[in-house]
């Protein structure tokens, strides 16, 4: 049973529920865990909250500098003992947009004069917010589902203790500075799906052969996680370590995902 820690921001993916299929992963000998393609960096915070891995370092990787820097300026909060001030600040944000907002079917909507107004009235409102980490915080969930996240009461933020967040593609690193202790969980953009939505990120065949130089070059520890395809699975059917179910909500579609790496799985006894 995944024990849910909320994440700050409503970010796409849903690594953190997802690596619960793979939580018998072997992680003995390793001292730090890399995202290369960080996001939410979902399963780092699965072995730290779920699996208890709390003497591991945790390397993030993001080419999205804008949110590198959040995470930098929450991290600093933690460090100094202040993030509960700026929880507060976001309750009261909240209380006051459940006052003053209302949620309708898949629209955010206000009552005035006793009407409907759309969510541009919501998102007018948080424009206003002066702190910068609130306003990403906010502006990063408007949409159907802002009630239901935007209340961030089971946050944790223990784990920003043990993170290094590094805004940088990773095709561009140097694989030989990490060492035998390291292990990558590799989820990047699928290479078969439409990636529009990855923008500017560097080509799609740089980041493919900096996994190939992880996975067969160098042969560092690490699992490689993709839908079922017949072209990766090809290519990569010699390192394939596991397949399970994934139910994708939106489309209501249980798609095959196949684990590939130089990993081992601890045996589950019944």
């Amino acid at each position: 049973m995944v024990k849910y820690k909320q994440f700050l921001l409503s970010y796409v993916g849903n690594k953190y529920k997802e690596t619960e299929k793979i939580k018998n992963i072997n992680l003995d000998g390793i001292k730090t865990i890399i995202e290369p393609y960080g996001g939410s960096f979902g399963f780092s915070r699965y072995c730290f909250y779920n699996l208890g891995l709390t003497d591991k370092q945790y390397i993030i990787y993001d080419y999205n500098k804008e949110l590198i820097n959040f995470y930098k300026e929450i991290q600093k909060l933690v460090n100094e003992d202040k993030i509960n001030d700026l929880m507060k600040e976001h309750m009261k944000e909240v209380e006051y947009m459940k006052k003053n907002f209302a949620y309708k079917g898949k629209t955010i909507i206000t009552r005035k004069h006793h009407r409907l107004i759309d969510k541009k009235e919501c998102v007018k409102y948080i424009k206003t917010i002066k702190n910068k980490l609130l306003l990403y915080m906010f502006s990063s969930v408007i949409g159907s589902n802002f009630f239901s996240i935007s209340n961030k009461k089971n946050c944790d933020f223990e784990i920003f203790k043990h993170c290094k967040f590094i805004n940088k593609d990773f095709y561009d690193e140097d694989i030989n500075q990490f060492g035998k202790d390291c292990f990558f969980y590799l989820d990047p953009p699928y290479i078969m799906s439409c990636n529009a939505f990855y923008g500017d990120i560097g080509s799609i065949d740089n980041i493919y052969k900096k996994m190939y130089e992880i996975i067969f070059t160098k042969r560092k520890k690490c699992i490689f996680i993709h839908n079922y395809n017949w072209f990766i699975d090809f290519v990569y059917k010699k390192k394939k370590v596991l397949r399970y179910d994934k139910l994708y909500q939106l489309k209501k579609r249980i798609v095959k995902h196949v684990c590939y790496g130089n990993c081992k799985f601890n045996k589950v006894i019944e």
